[in-house]
């Protein structure tokens, strides 16, 4: 986490969603100053653990459907834990869109 000049927000920077990603991003989250906006940065993100992403959604959610995917003729839809925050993440990305 780092903060970010001129600006009451923090940056939050995830290459891939390795194994204990998803609470690092959690933690980072909980340890931004009261009232400061954040900013998670998936720019250049190669992927990684389905579970580990719900994780660090759930930073962001209040609990809920997070994604689906089928996994060898399986539906899958993972939820969100809440962490009682509002909704508000948003991004953009070359390769997808929300």
């Amino acid at each position: 986490m780092e903060p970010l000049a001129d600006s009451d927000a923090v940056l939050i920077k995830v290459a891939s969603f390795t194994k204990g990603s998803g609470e690092r991003v959690r933690d980072a989250v909980r340890a931004a100053p009261e009232g400061h906006g954040v900013l998670l940065d998936l720019r250049g993100n190669g992927g990684g653990l389905v579970a580990e992403a719900v994780t660090a959604a759930s930073a962001f959610l209040d609990g809920g459907l997070v994604a689906t995917y089928a996994a060898r003729r399986a539906a899958r839809a993972p939820r969100g834990a809440g962490a009682g925050t509002p909704p508000g993440p948003s991004w953009r990305s070359s390769t997808a869109a929300p």
